[in-house]
């Protein structure tokens, strides 16, 4: 047993040249992850003695349960793209793992060794952070402490605090707080097993057989009732507002209420990502039965026959978009409700919010470009075929941009507009403020606009990334359009 994992090591730790972007990439990835943690395990570590902190997300203790959650959550999103990474193939790689089958190992060693090559890679990735952070927390605490002010909450009685508004040097980050080594240790193990773990999940579809690797996919058209179930989501969000009053709910947060508008985002996520190979299906037959073009002929027959891969590419995207849209229509309902020159706390709190979102946007377009790879590996047999009829490569380029881009383009509208609708179905589209003296109160309803702009430019910033990020993947992908894959579909 020993033996044998001594040689699935060494196979997984022998790279080449055309291997070196998947493990910087995965490597770099698990960095990121690796950064998340350490940062999740000292939010937990803060004590009484540490700070104090300019955002009240860290300095009250009852507000650190919700940061950690967020942090945990953007872990398991950095991991799982860490663990993409493991599907990006080269010609070489494929033809050496089908040589190891060739030679007599079992499906499950090859898996093995792309699950250890993984691992490997973002050990490296999570030490390199490790050391990092380690070496450079001194800095980094001197770069974000400055002279500020901060809040002090002291209990007064089991219903009652008292808080002060201080001044003094604050800090934006938890950077005086000092880990033990074993949360260190901690925090090495953490990211490569998860890492591993997502890998082993995310090549369950991968076939490594001893005449090649194929990737498998359903091809069948997608079903409609997911999008009627996202439609219904979407439906309860936007007259949660309504149906809260006709039921009796009470207007705060309460486990109901929570449990209902939580269980309607997944829905309407579900039904985005439902939507997205739906769409990617019917508008792939619709342009190859219209179109002249050649490149978006090529493109629009492979998202008709792989809808499931444009949906699979965007979902954590249309997550983060559906999140980012949601958080835009707070934003609107809070400068009405709670302006910032009346209560900075909510202020504060979105602005550290709205990092966290574009950190997580960032990341997922990151996953397209990933996406990207993969689908030119995929459609590797048939792009040599192409090739070899006298196809040129910019038209196959182009083709396999519009694949990997296109759904994302039509659906990302759709998720923002989503999660605003949801905004102002939760929250309300106006407040009611009072105004004047007791005896002569007078009440103004104020409207809650619709952040246009801000949605628009959200949109915007999503697309042209991911445009960005897919066109600097396919730019690489030589070995992808060669022309001896052919050999593969014979």
């Amino acid at each position: 047993m020993l033996r044998r994992l001594r040689l699935l090591l060494w196979l997984a730790t022998r790279w080449d040249r055309t291997d070196l972007l998947r493990v910087a990439a995965t490597g770099a990835v698990g960095a990121v992850a690796e950064a998340v943690v350490l940062a999740l395990l000292a939010v937990l570590a803060v004590g009484t003695d540490d700070g104090p902190y300019r955002y009240d997300v860290l300095q009250d203790a009852s507000l650190r349960r919700g940061t950690v959650l967020a942090l945990a959550v953007l872990v398991a999103l950095v991991a799982l793209l860490a663990a993409q990474c493991a599907r990006i193939g080269a010609t070489a790689r494929d033809r050496r793992l089908a040589a190891l089958r060739l030679t007599g190992a079992t499906p499950v060693d090859v898996r093995l060794v792309v699950a250890l090559e993984t691992g490997i890679s973002a050990l490296a990735g999570s030490a390199t952070a490790l050391i990092a952070t380690s070496l450079g927390r001194a800095q980094l605490d001197v770069i974000t402490t400055a002279h500020g002010t901060y809040r002090e909450i002291t209990p007064m009685g089991p219903d009652t605090v008292r808080i002060d508004i201080l001044r003094g040097q604050v800090r934006l980050l938890p950077t005086d707080v000092a880990l033990p080594l074993s949360l260190h240790l901690i925090a090495l193990l953490v990211t490569p097993a998860l890492v591993t773990a997502f890998c082993v999940l995310v090549t369950r579809r991968v076939s490594v057989s001893p005449f090649g690797v194929v990737r498998l996919w359903r091809t069948e058209p997608p079903r409609q009732w997911p999008a009627a179930c996202g439609l219904a989501g979407l439906v309860i969000l936007s007259v949660f507002g309504g149906l809260q009053s006709a039921v009796g709910l009470a207007d705060d947060s309460t486990p109901a209420s929570v449990t209902i508008v939580a269980t309607a985002m997944i829905l309407t996520l579900a039904g985005l990502i439902a939507g997205s190979a739906t769409c990617a299906h019917g508008l792939g037959r619709w342009i190859a039965e219209h179109t002249r073009s050649a490149g978006l002929l090529i493109a629009s027959r492979r998202l008709e026959h792989t809808p499931y891969v444009a949906g699979r590419s965007s979902s954590v995207v249309l997550g983060v978009l559906l999140v980012g849209g949601f958080v835009l229509g707070f934003g609107e309902w809070l400068a009405v409700a709670a302006p910032p020159e009346q209560n900075s706390f909510y202020a504060d709190t979105m602005g550290l919010v709205r990092v966290v979102l574009a950190a997580a946007l960032l990341m997922s377009l990151v996953g397209v470009m990933i996406s990207a790879a993969e689908a030119a590996a995929l459609a590797r047999p048939s792009t040599a075929g192409l090739v070899a009829a006298g196809v040129p490569r910019p038209t196959l380029r182009r083709a396999l941009l519009v694949q990997a881009v296109l759904p994302l383009t039509l659906m990302a509208p759709g998720a923002v507009a989503s999660g605003v609708v949801a905004a102002r179905g939760v929250l309300g589209t106006s407040d009611t403020r009072s105004l004047g003296t007791v005896a002569h109160e007078r009440l103004v309803v104020l409207p809650v606009e619709v952040p246009w702009l801000g949605a628009f430019a959200l949109v915007v910033l999503a697309v042209g990334v991911a445009t960005g990020l897919s066109m600097l993947t396919l730019a690489c992908t030589r070995t992808d359009l060669d022309i001896t894959a052919i050999r593969t579909t014979a």
